[in-house]
């Protein structure tokens, strides 16, 4: 008589793992709500990037290499001046003939340009900002119809100022599973 089984009742082995998920959810929420950008981006040093005396082989090699499927592009002050993506060099593909010299990265530069990107729009924060702050602007940016790429971390948010880090939406499962770590050792020490 499965047929008459109430469709509100949930399996008990699924009740504990509905649990969980929610238990996980809420730590999640006062991880993003204490966690700064300053201790959860990916620092400049762990990077990968470029620069536009750089040839566009590099660019590619660094996405290839490291499954990246974007390289922040940055001036010798290391402020942000664009991006170079997979989605780049498809449109470097789709707009230049073969004939074309793009060899350095400054050959492409209105192509790497972030305002030029079709695919995805990045976004600037201070490194003060809260890591629930980043997850607002990525869900309003979903809402809209819009991925964001990569929020590139500065002083103050500012586009002209040096790039401190990065921070993805890979980033958010990181900090998340950084914060449990941190709490269950607290629970064990506790007891």
């Amino acid at each position: 008589m499965l047929g008459n089984r109430a469709t509100s009742e949930v399996p008990d082995n699924r009740r504990g793992e509905q649990k969980r998920e929610t238990e996980m959810a809420n730590s999640v929420t006062e991880c993003e709500k204490i966690s700064w950008m300053g201790n959860c981006l990916v620092p400049l040093e762990d990077v990968c990037k470029c620069t536009l005396d750089e040839p566009i082989s590099k660019a590619i090699s660094y996405i290839i290499d490291n499954r990246h499927s974007h390289i922040p592009v940055l001036d010798d002050s290391k402020r942000v001046v664009g991006v170079f993506s997979v989605s780049t060099l498809m449109e470097i593909v789709r707009k230049h003939d073969s004939n074309r010299n793009c060899g350095l990265l400054a050959s492409i530069n209105d192509d790497l340009d972030i305002e030029n990107h079709k695919t995805e729009v990045f976004r600037f924060v201070s490194i003060s900002s809260t890591v629930a702050d980043v997850r607002r602007m990525y869900e309003e940016a979903k809402e809209n119809g819009k991925h964001i790429g990569m929020f590139f971390v500065t002083a103050n948010g500012g586009t002209d100022e040096p790039l401190h880090g990065i921070f993805t939406k890979w980033d958010f499962s990181k900090v998340s599973a950084k914060f449990l770590a941190t709490d269950d050792s607290t629970d064990a020490e506790a007891k």
